[in-house]
């Protein structure tokens, strides 16, 4: 900037202070990243144990049996191992302060000690430009018993009244691979770290919210990164309760909206089994099947009108219609119509006046979106309105 004579914006002495030590967080996350990868050798990746639940019994699978995941894709990602002493402790201690290291919420204050955060799991770590911004840790074989470790998966707290000594500059906000989607015309979203890892390794440019469902308010960083994305499927685990079915229906409206082609892809679940993600379909079944289910899966909207019965009374199809027409109310004409007419109109045996009435009634939900917005000012005597013009007009 400076050579090409372009102003930088100025920077407070606050906020210079906070770039200042968001640049000593991820330089530890870093360091901790490669430790703990250093501690994932190829002896105890062959021999460690990943747990499911609280079945203690069971022999519990290996990366490798539960994820098909190789030794060059956790070399690529920086997976790691977190050990249960304080080795990790002893290791960075010798270049950071004590406040330095709580600030990562690497490490959790008892009394004068600093205890280990991720203990005898395994960690991924999220990376951006080459640095560890984040981590989750999953539970394995060696995870110690107790309360704080019941849990699947842990992630790095963040700052708030429980954890004043994080620093704010520490976010949960990062999905996991989101570079995936700079340099691609089509993106995977799956659902968990190890469906993103597996899909990546298979050749499939893939990121994750390392959850069910995005959270309402990433979705505008979820806007930003899928600008150049044209086609996005959404595949999150199949499972009895359908909580991956919901979540990815709650994304795929809300890419819908944005133009995308959103496809959602549902992996075959036999009866007698509870669920079936991504990373498991990959390592047990041939490439070229799931191949098919991208190129079979349905447009959200074709999965929209799927979910109502064929022969439903014609009477009760239009209230049954409704979140349908609206949608194609905002998309452009000629799409809009072309999908009334070739889908809608054959799944539901319409006549041609009966597809006719439904473009009417989708012209007149068109309009609607662009009436007028009349709002109440407080500078106007009561029961005066001012009229606000949409951008349209």
């Amino acid at each position: 900037a400076e050579r090409a004579n372009i102003p930088l914006p100025s920077r407070s002495p606050e906020e210079r202070q906070l770039d200042e030590e968001r640049r000593i967080v991820e330089e530890i996350l870093t360091e901790a990243a490669r430790f703990f990868h250093g501690c994932l050798t190829p002896e105890l990746e062959a021999a460690l144990g990943i747990v499911d639940g609280s079945d203690t019994q069971t022999p519990a699978p290996t990366i490798s049996q539960k994820w098909g995941l190789t030794r060059q894709t956790l070399d690529d990602f920086q997976v790691g191992f977190a050990p249960v002493g304080s080795e990790l402790l002893g290791h960075l201690s010798k270049l950071h302060s004590k406040e330095e290291l709580l600030k990562t919420g690497l490490f959790v204050p008892v009394g004068d000690d600093l205890k280990p955060f991720f203990a005898g799991r395994l960690v991924f770590p999220y990376w951006r430009y080459g640095r560890a911004v984040y981590m989750a840790g999953r539970k394995t074989t060696l995870t110690p018993m107790g309360e704080w470790e019941e849990a699947k998966y842990k992630k790095l707290p963040v700052w708030n009244e429980r954890h004043p000594y994080v620093s704010r500059t520490l976010r949960n906000d990062w999905f996991f691979n989101e570079s995936a989607a700079a340099q691609t015309d089509w993106l995977l979203i799956g659902e968990g770290i190890t469906d993103c890892l597996a899909a990546t390794q298979a050749g499939f440019p893939c990121l994750t919210p390392a959850t069910t469902r995005f959270r309402r308010e990433d979705f505008p960083k979820l806007e930003i990164l899928t600008r150049k994305v044209q086609r996005i499927y959404l595949c999150n685990d199949s499972e009895e309760h359908q909580a991956g079915l919901q979540g990815a229906l709650e994304t795929a409206e809300f890419l819908d909206g944005l133009g995308k082609e959103v496809r959602l892809v549902i992996l075959p679940r036999l009866a007698e089994t509870e669920k079936v993600d991504l990373a498991e379909f990959l390592g047990q079944h041939p490439m070229e099947e799931f191949r098919q289910l991208l190129e079979q899966a349905p447009t959200f909207l074709d999965y929209k009108i799927q979910q109502i019965p064929a022969e439903i009374d014609k009477v009760k199809l239009p209230s049954a219609l409704q979140s349908v027409l609206k949608k194609l109310a905002a998309k452009d004409p000629a799409t809009a119509t072309a999908f009334l007419k070739w889908r809608i109109g054959p799944r539901f045996n319409l006549t041609a006046r009966e597809v006719a009435s439904y473009e009417r009634t989708m012209g007149l939900l068109r309009k609607e979106e662009k009436k007028p917005v009349e709002v109440q000012t407080p500078a106007q005597p009561p029961g005066k309105q001012e009229k606000v013009m949409t951008p349209e007009e």
